[in-house]
């Protein structure tokens, strides 16, 4: 008994151990590679100082063309911001212009139409007044037409009397 439990607790401690040799390593890693990064930061920062001017240098270049392109980019932007306003501008300008020839025209057209309606009045009326005229010519004639039917019967009987009496005087004279 005494000796599985002797074997079993070096089995115990075999593992163990391992566990913790493990965990050793992997800390050796983990602390070599941080000595790397490290070194790598120093060695980042020990580069010489006209290595870094020369990198700083070369960024600023970097930064300034681009902030000349942007400069560009603005510029024209700001002109066509210009362009469109002055645009706007004139298109303001002919739609008002529009609008005042628009209300002219619809001034005018409202004007037209009170005339027409005052010359359709007028046109009625005198039409109305040319019907009466019309009406009243027409018993004029009528009874102008009258008078002369009653006129020529009057002749006729003037006529046919004076007719009786010149052969009733013929007749006379032949006696």
């Amino acid at each position: 008994v005494h000796v599985v439990r002797a074997w079993r607790n070096i089995a115990i401690h075999q593992i163990r151990f391992r566990r913790r040799a493990h965990f050793v390593m992997h800390k050796f890693r983990q602390d070599r590679m941080l000595r790397a990064l490290q070194t790598w930061r120093v060695n980042a920062v020990t580069l010489s100082r006209a290595e870094r001017m020369q990198v700083e240098h070369d960024e600023l270049e970097a930064m300034a063309g681009m902030l000349a392109q942007v400069n560009e980019e603005k510029n024209r932007r700001e002109g066509e911001l210009v362009n469109v306003q002055a645009k706007s501008v004139e298109l303001e300008t002919k739609m008002r212009t529009m609008e005042e020839a628009l209300t002219e025209a619809y001034n005018n057209l409202r004007n037209q139409q009170s005339k027409v309606k005052e010359l359709a009045e007028e046109n009625e009326n005198s039409r109305s007044l040319a019907e009466r005229d019309r009406v009243v010519a027409e018993k004029k004639v009528a009874m102008l037409h009258e008078d002369l039917v009653t006129m020529h019967n009057v002749l006729l009987q003037v006529d046919q009397a004076t007719q009786r009496e010149a052969l009733a005087g013929v007749d006379q004279l032949e006696q």
